[in-house]
Formats: C-alpha cells, structure tokens, sequence
C-alpha cells in the first residue's frame, strides 16, 4: 500500500501562488496579509487536507525596535544590538526582531520575553500596552516594567564636573531632543550640577538637534553667545557638533571645547580626539539580557531598576582655562 504523501507549507504556497512566508503568516494570523490572499491559502490548506501546526512559545526573546531606519548610522543602536544578540545566544535563547511599526502583530505569543530599544513617546505607549510577556527597557523607563540604563544624570553631572574644574563657566548643552527620557534626565544632571556650581543656567546655551539636519544653524546661533565649552549629551551628536564647528572656523579647543558621549570606535579617531563620558554600551546590552532571562526563568516580585554608571575619557578636545 502506498503510504499518504506528507503535505508541507511549501505544497501549499506552490498550488495557492504565494511564498512559505506567506503561507506561514496566513496560519499564525499575522495582520499584514490581504484578506484575498488569507482565504486562497487557507482554502488551498482544506483542499489539501493540510492542518497548521500554530506556532508555540519558543526559547526566544524579541527585540523591540522602531525600524531598521534606525541601525543606518554606526554608532549607539548598533553596539546595543551586537552586545544583546550575544549575551543572547551565550544563554541559548533565540531572537526575533520586531519592528514597532507592525503594531499589530503579537509577537507576545511567539517568545518568553522582550528587550525594548524604542525611545519616543509614540513607541513607547506601544510597549507599555504589550502586557504578554516580560519586557526589560535599554536606557529608557517606562513604568511598570523593568529597565537597565546607564547613569544618565550622573553622567551629565560627571561632565559639567570635568569642565567647571578646566575653568569653563559657560557651558552649552546640545540634547537629541527635550522629549525621550533619557535627554530629559541629562538635561537635569546639567542644570543641577551647573547650580551646585554656582553657575546660572542660560538657557540659550541649551539646544536640541531634532529635526535632524539643522545642527550647522544651531551651534551658529549658540556660538554667538560665546560658550567656552560644550557638552554634546547625545548618542552620535558629537559628530555633528564637532563637523559644524568646523564649517563655521571654530577651532576645536582653540575656539571652544566639546565634551560628548562616546561614540565607540570613532570619538578617538577625530582630530582633536574628543573627551566623552562612556554610558558601557555592551556592558547595557549584557546586562539587560542578563535581567530579562532571570525574570524568564525565576519571576520578579515587581520591576527591576539597574543603572550602570559612566567613565568619562579624557582625551584633547577640552582646552584648560586655568
């Protein structure tokens, strides 16, 4: 007797016209598949005499992300995402990529937990209402959920710190935005370290790069109140401050003197080699792993709050006043 051919998603997909992917998005309900499509699928399934098996809870966390637009640059978001895909792997677990875009699909289902790397208020409402599974934040708080992040305020302070004791009374701050809160921690740091210095915070030395693309026009308004140093308090924003003070003659620490975040890899390599504070990017993306797989495996009586605190590097862009 002839034994009954095994039938495959891949039968399935060939006889409906569509991919295995596809196929595969059809039986695990995911949002983006045309009606259309869903039901030929579907119909082919019973035609075929096919039955899905739906998808399990596997040995994987998601990684929240609000687009891959975001990983264009090298820089922050790419060290966090090497650092926790290999803590990830080290701990056996697999990962699934989700971008926040697709709102709708419940990738809760699918995995034993979440690290969120989403940042803005719109995405961040996203994550608070995935109460599913598990989710730890990277360098963000969102309440009711646990979070690792490095000392922002205290890295600011560390900042204003290092340049009051070179002798800089004016210092600008230049923040990715006013809005995620991690920026608005910074901006704390710097105002309250500036008043325990007995220095009077001025705010048209604070400003923001966003929208993105206006950093040249910025610092030229900044500079003509003539700070002696700024602290470029964000992920990637001392490149830009660093390039616009360049295109408009000022000397780096000549003219004025630039503290920023480290940029990994590149702050070194500039010419001057910029001073930073170092937020210990991988030790963040080992950490959260770290946090999410425990509170997996052994639960957590409420949301967990760890913050890595900062180095700062001192290399040749701070000139000493003294």
């Amino acid at each position: 007797m002839r034994l009954k051919q095994k039938i495959t998603i891949q039968d399935i997909a060939k006889k409906a016209g569509v991919s295995a992917c596809t196929v595969s998005r059809v039986f695990n309900k995911h949002p983006y598949v045309k009606d259309e499509v869903s039901s030929n699928v579907l119909s082919v399934a019973r035609q075929l005499d096919y039955t899905p098996k739906f998808a399990t809870v596997e040995k994987k966390i998601a990684i929240l992300i609000n687009g891959l637009h975001s990983f264009k640059r090298p820089g922050y978001e790419n060290i966090i995402f090497y650092s926790i895909m290999k803590r990830t792997a080290e701990l056996g677990y697999g990962v699934e990529i989700v971008p926040l875009h697709e709102n709708k699909y419940h990738f809760e289902r699918f995995v034993k937990g979440a690290v969120s790397l989403v940042y803005s208020p719109e995405t961040t409402a996203m994550v608070r209402e995935k109460t599913g599974t598990p989710i730890v934040t990277v360098n963000n708080f969102i309440p009711g959920l646990s979070h690792v992040c490095s000392d922002h305020r205290g890295g600011s302070r560390k900042a204003v710190e290092y340049l009051v004791s070179k002798g800089h009374r004016r210092i600008g701050l230049m923040l990715n935005n006013l809005v995620n809160w991690g920026d608005m921690e910074r901006a704390k740091g710097f105002k309250s370290e500036l008043s325990r210095n007995g220095i009077t915070v001025e705010e048209n030395l604070i400003s923001t790069s966003s929208p993105r693309g206006n950093t040249l026009e910025i610092m030229a308004k900044m500079m003509r109140h003539k700070p002696t140093a700024i602290f470029a308090a964000g992920e990637n924003i001392g490149l830009e401050v660093t390039h616009a003070l360049n295109l408009l003659n000022f000397r780096i620490p000549e003219d004025v003197s630039i503290l920023s975040f480290e940029n990994v890899g590149v702050s070194e390599y500039l010419t001057p080699a910029l001073t930073t504070i170092d937020q210990g990017l991988y030790a963040i993306g080992e950490e959260t792993v770290n946090t999410l797989v425990r509170i997996i495996e052994q639960g957590a009586d409420g949301p967990e709050s760890i913050v890595l605190p900062n180095q700062l590097i001192e290399r040749d862009s701070v000139k000493n006043l003294e």
